[in-house]
């Protein structure tokens, strides 16, 4: 059965400020993809603070497990982006990314898989060197811009270096730098399809956010942008009414923030108190599936995959409706599937191609 499905699509989650949940709401997001069977990269591009690899979902394969009492116990460090790009400096891109890009353990009962392109090895030479990075030399006068669209296309056509069986990921997640950095830049302004934007409502989010969100409009070919706003407070509906503090914020995205796809409504991250004591992948617990941690995550990865025009979201859609016997809806999502889908026609060959695929999807 061939599954219709578009190229690789690279998101960036990107903050202006720390503190916000960026990290926490791109491991949901990755763990979510994987549990339905899709291939997911993350690169880890918070060279300063990075935290991807600290969640054991995101681990090597064959390394052991650590228990919740052990979450800060020492792991092996993982090269990723800083070796590659010593590697570069050094003799050019190298034929194969296995090197940089780990296999992650994942959980039992996963449908797909994903791969960790971590910050680097800490306290080692390559991102010892990689902080203090001078980037606008690396792109002037080193080709920095092209040893980048390698990456890009080489992660999107192959991971693995197997020319046989290439490894080539539906989605590639990418955990941005906070404020104004040229790492973050890299994320937001070369690499991405996407950017995922995640601010608390308070006046220095929303102005740094704008500024990026103005930077990102200028470009010829501008990433789409969806808006988040994490943690969203609690107040009462009250709070939303004409002329209060929180409408007022919520204004200035509206007016301010004009070019994402949802300025008129962002989605909102609503503030919990446990996500301030661990930090732990919603998608992947049971208890916090029971008492809805997890639908945050789970709205916003529908709006990402509708944003990108994915047949991922028309073909989920149907499948779930086909589970709960819904098969009218059902029919319908996969008419808006391919009447967006132009490579994909409603004919007499590609239909049945989807109705298929759905139908395996709904089953599984």
């Amino acid at each position: 059965m061939t599954t219709p499905r578009a190229q690789t699509h690279f998101i960036a989650f990107y903050s202006y400020k720390g503190g916000v949940g960026r990290t926490l709401a791109l491991a949901n997001c990755a763990r979510a993809l994987a549990a339905r069977g899709r291939t997911v990269t993350i690169i880890d591009l918070d060279l300063e603070a990075p935290g991807l690899e600290a969640f054991d979902a995101f681990r090597p394969v064959g390394e052991a497990s650590v228990g919740k009492d052990a979450k800060d116990a020492p792991r092996p460090p993982l090269a990723g982006f800083a070796e590659y790009i010593a590697d570069c400096r050094k003799s050019g891109p190298p034929p194969s990314l296995a090197s940089y890009v780990h296999r992650c353990k994942g959980e039992p009962g996963d449908k797909g898989v994903v791969y960790l392109m971590p910050a680097g090895k800490r306290g080692e030479a390559a991102y010892r060197d990689i902080l203090v990075f001078d980037w606008d030399r690396f792109y002037r006068d080193e080709n920095g811009y092209r040893i980048m669209e390698n990456l890009r296309g080489h992660i999107a056509h192959d991971l693995g270096g197997n020319e046989k069986s290439p490894i080539k990921p539906d989605y590639v997640l990418i955990d941005s730098r906070t404020g104004l950095s040229e790492t973050g830049g890299i994320a937001t302004h070369q690499l991405a399809d996407l950017v995922v934007m995640l601010f608390s409502l308070n006046r220095q989010n929303l102005e740094g956010t704008q500024g990026v969100h103005d930077s990102l409009t200028k470009l010829p070919n501008p990433p789409k942008m969806l808006l988040v706003a994490s943690p969203f407070p609690d107040l009462g509906d009250a709070a939303e009414t004409k002329g209060t503090l929180l409408h007022r914020r919520l204004e200035f995205v509206r007016t301010r923030l004009v070019q994402a796809v949802n300025a008129a409504q962002p989605e909102r991250i609503p503030y919990r108190p446990v996500l301030s004591l661990e930090e732990r992948i919603a998608m992947d617990q049971e208890e916090d599936r029971r008492s809805d941690l997890h639908l945050p995550y789970a709205r916003l990865l529908d709006l990402i995959l509708k944003t990108l025009n994915a047949p991922d979201f028309y073909l989920d859609a149907a499948a779930e409706a086909m589970r709960q016997n819904r098969l009218g809806e059902a029919r319908a999502r996969l008419e808006d599937g391919l009447k967006m889908h132009p490579e994909h026609p409603p004919s007499q060959e590609c239909s049945p191609t989807w109705r298929a695929t759905a139908v395996h999807r709904a089953s599984t």
